[in-house]
């Protein structure tokens, strides 16, 4: 019975492979803002962590 359901369906249940894919780029976003945000960003090399510049300048 559960084969016969499934049948046609390519395997990915009610919903149609477009929506598996817009499923798929949502999750991957979040994942990739996410490793950017907890390893990048707090390791203060983020675009927004100041000037860039690591080194002091004292000007005399």
């Amino acid at each position: 019975m559960y084969h016969q359901d499934m049948a046609g369906k390519g395997g990915y249940g009610k919903r149609p492979l477009w929506q598996w894919i817009l499923i798929y780029l949502v999750i991957g976003g979040i994942v990739y803002y996410a490793i950017y945000y907890f390893v990048i960003a707090k390791n203060g090399n983020g675009y927004g962590s100041g000037s860039g510049n690591s080194y002091d300048y004292n000007p005399r």
